[in-house]
């Protein structure tokens, strides 16, 4: 078993497992550790889809991010006889007014992105299946879609293998000693070395963060939740495209039924609940997390049973100011942190694992250094999600 590499990835989830097939891809000789096994449910890949859409409506500046993640999952594609992402347009529906439907107005003015205005009639005519307030409109867009979240994963760490990864599963390593020379990495039993360290392990990278960074970030409780339709309803892509829906108290966001019409993904967008740690966070939901998807359910998605037949909940990272980590640990050159995307992130994560195998072989883009996790020591203005 070889045990010297130039790359080292512990975790191997959204970041990680596009970053490791990338330097895979890029020809470089190269390790990846995973905690659990492959595509597993634990941390923020669960779940069956996350949204694509290509305008980031409170961070314009992942514009570019988005753009290079949508090339890149069309190479990914490449390699999986599984649609990974697919293009269903998408809706965003709340009042013309609200400032976050302003935002997305901007932002899909600064992506280049074509948006469809639609009235309460249009949307009864084409999309029946949301109820809609007498005031409130719909913006489509045809380039938003779903990700296979947990296939997208499993085919770009099968690519690296392919290309000639070590691929490590149920290995939980720790960084035993960093220097200019390398990086020396351990399980217990064995080591490892590589020249870099591209640690991507989510909800579990506090122990991986210097203490100042610790304290900015936190890793977080997503909750999700799967409704039946009622008989004669409609959730396909054709006529349930995925969507987010503004509500007086946060947002919904959902995708189309996957499962021949057995069930529809809708859930609550917005800050995450907090949890104690990773390892012993409540995967259920409480009476009253089901209750307020309950009664959202009931008013703008008559066509589905209230009460869902399916509702967990999934880990991911935070950082205090929602802008993620991605750029070296503080003092160390060797080490570099993609982490923190707090939910928001699993469309960006090709283009994520492209820009972080570019850092560790010494390709810095100017333009992504707002991410750089030296900014928490200091000061740092702004808020995306």
């Amino acid at each position: 078993m070889r045990t010297e590499f130039d790359v080292a990835v512990i975790g191997l989830g959204a970041m990680g497992s596009m970053a490791l097939w990338q330097l895979a891809e890029d020809g470089l000789d190269v390790v990846g550790f995973e905690q659990f096994g492959i595509g597993h449910d634990r941390g923020a890949v669960g779940g069956e889809t996350r949204l694509f859409r290509r305008m980031q409506t409170s961070g314009p500046e992942y514009t570019p991010v988005i753009k290079l993640a949508h090339a890149r999952w069309e190479r990914l594609q490449e390699f999986s006889d599984i649609q990974i992402l697919t293009e269903t347009g998408g809706l965003m529906i709340g009042r013309s007014e609200d400032s976050r439907m302003v935002a997305a107005r901007v932002a899909s003015e600064k992506a280049g992105v074509e948006v469809e205005y639609l009235s309460q009639l249009d949307m009864e005519n084409r999309f029946p299946e949301h109820q809609l307030d007498h005031d409130e409109i719909g913006m489509f867009d045809a380039t938003q879609g779903y990700i296979r979240c947990e296939q997208a994963v499993l085919t770009a760490v099968a690519r690296a293998k392919a290309l000639g990864a070590q691929i490590h599963d149920y290995s939980k390593v720790s960084i035993q000693h960093a220097s200019v020379d390398g990086v020396v990495m351990t399980d217990g039993e064995n080591e490892w070395t590589a020249k870099k360290v591209i640690v991507t392990t989510g909800s579990w990278s506090g122990e991986h963060l210097t203490p100042e960074l610790r304290t900015k970030s936190r890793a977080g409780r997503i909750k999700l939740t799967w409704f039946s339709p009622l008989p004669g309803h409609d959730f396909s892509a054709e006529s349930f495209p995925v969507f987010q829906r503004l509500v007086a108290d946060g947002t919904l966001y959902g995708a189309p039924s996957l499962d021949g019409g057995g069930s529809v993904k809708i859930a609550p967008g917005g800050a995450p609940t907090q949890m104690t740690g990773p390892d012993d966070y409540f995967r259920g939901q409480t009476v009253e997390e089901i209750q307020y998807m309950e009664r959202h359910v009931a008013r703008y998605f008559p066509g589905l049973n209230k009460s869902p037949i399916r509702a967990g909940a999934w880990a991911d990272f935070y950082v205090d100011d929602w802008i993620p980590f991605l750029g070296f640990l503080p003092r160390s050159e060797n080490i570099l942190l993609a982490n923190g995307f707090a939910g928001f992130g699993f469309k960006m994560c090709p283009g994520i694992g492209r820009i972080a195998a570019d850092m560790v072989q010494g390709k810095n883009d100017r333009q992504f250094q707002f991410m750089e996790p030296s900014r928490s020591i200091g000061t740092h203005a702004g808020k995306a999600r």
